[in-house]
């Protein structure tokens, strides 16, 4: 069952809707009302007067993938043709808004943007609330901005996330350099959707969302009034870039999709599957992988050596990863991309060949929008780069002097095709592609990008350098990391969920005036890479979630005194935080990696990567959306190799504070299933059994500082039950075989690639009272656990 059908089948009133001459619309249901006015499109920076509308045409459509009818009327101009849509599905559910404008005058224009829908002051009323008992789930467009719910009326770090944008921070500088920003902001945009409910969990509200990024990148605006205790306005703003339209030329906008929402994650899930229908997505069947990454120990100054000193610590310690991927650092240039024979000698076809020997794929960085200044390249292709207004090559402001690569120069294809056909010749098969928001960016909010293909908006630009990109890899395993989200769906293996990871829960700083600010660390610090990672994590329906490597190192000083990348190279998590760093990857239910030197790396911290090795957890639902700073409630369910054990369900709980919290959970917030329910209730961090508890019941808990606890519920029927291992998050979900259950014994087998024995714990009823009882055996032996 798709999670649009599961979310209609929740209450979901109808929609009522009605258009009018002026090309505006009416929308209403139990839990919304709205009023949009046709907003003029915006040419050549004029707005045209309004128009009048035809009445409208109705035949049947789709939106996404629901089935219904589309209205359609046009109005006309001097210089153009204005055609609206509106669709409503079958079942009344689900609402759609569209503007297609075509050039009907005699001269060419420049086409800024369409607004399909312009919500003014009191026109929008959610649940009959006030705005100040707004709260808006606020999704975004840059990796490294800070998806979350926030109250607009209220000034905390919850609304300074949703305000701060990453857009002109220095590629590769880390977002500890955006400098504070001003609290002073009204409006706060989101892309690609937008959800508005009034305080309180589980109640009706509004959900917007763009149902694609490839014609076009789009804004839903949220602009309050001075006071922030009235709405100003809310309007979607879909942007064509000054694009040239000629005469007889048509641009149209994706769907903009309105439905009702009481689960901001079921609203994103559904979403979701509305986008993979409208892109006519095709699930892969890859799986999700885990692998070594050098970027976050070594940063740029890695070596030949340092990849054989891992390969050999790797196969020492039967550490099992699928790929060992080099980050940015083995290149002389980005450019050119040949080996920095400094660093490697023996030149990257040997270090390609070495890992594949070692049992890995071999896995390589770029950035392939991004050249440097000093690149030989600059000087034998100049037609390859975009420029600005002023017809200067467009800069990307980053560690260096860089420009931006055109994907719709004439050079283009052959640049990037030769590039990545020389990188698979070579024998890497895993790709990570870097600074993918070059095209997206204004340098410095100075000038627009200017294409030479002056009919291409940025989006659709982003899209064709993808495209040329994934046909020069074919089946290579591909990393997307920085670009724009839907605008990569089907063209990447692998996306990031957010920002660059740091060596501690707070990013290690030499500077005693930046460990005072506040606002560097907030934004610096894990709890942010938690937050972006959990509310993306719907996004694993198009690729694998990447939230970046986990740091297990215990270290205090930089590594070889390199001050440039001593964020990455030291290590100050404590072992609570690590842990927490763990269960992140399992709650974003993508792909897993790591980036230690391997040879200092603990045993104790060695140990926690079999925790989510394999990553086999779908990824979890966010249970306490609004949280203050971060949700701290997470639940997972999935199905484990072993039919016997049932579905698996976890808990996880989190603890944000700088000190220990005694944490109550009411049960009755996780979908477990009607009130008669039991569980079984185990802690996988203290191996502790909670007890026996009703699905209604109510659990407390201890919880130190930045930590999370995971617990594993198995329903409790009067039978025996496996309470948990320490081998995987899960409990049993990948490592446990064949599981027999007897009234007075449980069998089975371990399964695991990793060299560590498994101890597993199970249940026992006897005469009204529970028995509990262990093993522990070795990786592939048969393992038999008895009441006696």
């Amino acid at each position: 069952m798709s999670a649009l059908h599961k979310l209609r089948k929740k209450n979901m009133s109808s929609l009522k809707f009605k258009s009018d001459a002026a090309g505006g619309f009416t929308l209403s249901c139990n839990a919304f009302h709205l009023k949009s006015a046709c907003k003029m499109p915006v040419i050549d920076k004029i707005r045209p007067e309004e128009l009048k509308f035809s009445r409208p045409t109705a035949k049947s459509g789709t939106a996404g993938n629901s089935k219904g009818e589309v209205f359609a009327s046009s109005a006309k101009s001097p210089l153009f043709s204005l055609e609206r849509q509106f669709f409503i599905s079958n079942d009344k559910k689900i609402f759609a808004a569209k503007l297609a404008i075509e050039n009907t005058g005699p001269d060419s224009f420049k086409l800024s943007s369409l607004s399909p829908a312009l919500v003014k002051g009191n026109n929008l009323k959610v649940a009959d609330a006030a705005l100040d008992k707004w709260k808006i789930l606020r999704m975004s467009r840059h990796k490294n901005d800070v998806p979350g719910v926030y109250r607009p009326s209220v000034i905390d770090w919850d609304f300074i996330d949703a305000e701060f944008s990453s857009a002109g921070v220095k590629a590769g500088m880390g977002v500890a350099d955006a400098g504070k920003k001003s609290t002073n902001e009204l409006r706060i945009i989101s892309e690609p959707c937008i959800s508005i409910r009034r305080d309180g969990r589980n109640v009706p509200g509004l959900f917007i969302g763009v149902l694609g990024q490839t014609r076009h990148l789009s804004s839903i605006s949220v602009k309050t009034a001075v006071d922030r205790k009235n709405l100003d306005e809310l309007e979607t703003i879909c942007e064509f870039d000054n694009i040239l339209v000629e005469k007889g030329d048509r641009r149209e906008t994706h769907w903009i999709v309105f439905m009702q929402a009481d689960d901001e994650m079921e609203a994103l899930k559904s979403f979701a599957d509305m986008l993979a229908s409208e892109m006519k997505f095709k699930p892969s069947t890859r799986k999700k992988p885990n692998f070594f990454c050098s970027w976050q120990f070594y940063g740029e100054d890695l070596r030949e050596a340092d990849v054989k000193e891992n390969l050999k610590s790797l196969k020492q310690n039967k550490i099992p990863i699928d790929a060992f991927l080099l980050d940015n650092g083995w290149m002389d240039n980005w450019g050119s991309y040949e080996t920095n024979l400094k660093r490697f000698p023996h030149g990257m076809e040997y270090i390609a060949d070495m890992i594949r020997k070692s049992g890995f794929e071999a896995g390589i960085w770029t950035c392939p929008f991004v050249v440097e200044r000093t690149s030989p390249v600059v000087k034998q292709i100049p037609g390859l780069f975009a420029r600005d207004s002023k017809g200067e090559m467009f800069p990307f402001a980053c560690g260096r002097e860089a420009y931006v690569v055109d994907p719709t120069s004439p050079y283009a294809e052959e640049y990037l095709t030769k590039l990545y056909t020389k990188l698979v010749k070579w024998g890497f098969t895993y790709h990570k592609l870097d600074f993918l928001r070059a095209l997206i960016v204004e340098a410095d909010k100075k000038s627009d990008i200017v294409f030479h293909d002056p009919k291409c908006t940025r989006a659709e630009a982003y899209r064709r350098g993808m495209t040329i990109i994934r046909k020069a890899l074919k089946d290579c395993y591909l990393i997307a990391c920085g670009g724009i989200y839907e605008g990569s769906i089907g063209l990447c293996d692998a996306n990031r969920a957010g920002a660059d990871v740091y060596g501690g829960w707070f990013a290690p700083e030499r500077d005693p005036l930046k460990r005072k600010d506040e606002f560097r660390v907030k934004l610096t610090s894990h709890l942010r890479r938690i937050k972006q990672n959990v509310f993306r994590n719907y996004m694993n329906k198009f690729w694998h979630s990447d939230p970046d490597a986990l740091m297990l190192r215990r270290r205090t000083e930089p590594f070889r005194g390199d001050m440039v990348h001593y964020k990455l190279s030291e290590g100050h998590f404590t072992d609570e935080e690590a842990f927490t760093c763990v269960v992140n990857h399992y709650l974003g239910g993508g792909l897993s990696c790591f980036s230690d030197r391997i040879e200092e790396l603990p045993k104790d911290r060695m140990r926690m990567l079999r925790h989510v090795s394999p990553q086999i957890a779908p990824p979890a639902k966010v249970i306490d959306t609004d949280a203050s700073e971060c949700p701290s409630l997470f639940f997972t369910e999935l199905s484990p190799a072993s039919r016997t054990l049932g579905t698996i369900r976890t808990i996880a709980a989190g603890n944000w504070e700088d000190f220990p919290v005694k944490k109550r959970i009411y049960l009755k917030e996780f979908p477990l299933g009607g009130k008669g329910r039991r569980y079984s209730l185990y802690e996988f961090r203290t191996r502790k059994f909670l007890g026996i508890k009703k699905s209604s019941d109510i659990l407390e808990i201890e919880i130190p500082p930045h930590g999370m606890r995971l617990i594993r519920l198995a329903e409790f029927t009067g039978k025996p039950v496996i309470l948990g291992t320490d081998m995987h998050l899960s409990g049993g979900g990948c490592e446990l075989a064949d599981v027999k259950i007897k009234k007075d014994s449980i069998q089975g087998k371990t399964v695991s690639r990793w060299n560590f024995p498994v101890s597993i714990k199970a249940l026992f009823p006897s005469n009204g009272k529970y028995m509990i009882s262990e093993v522990t055996v070795k990786p592939g032996r048969s393992f038999k656990i008895s009441c006696n």
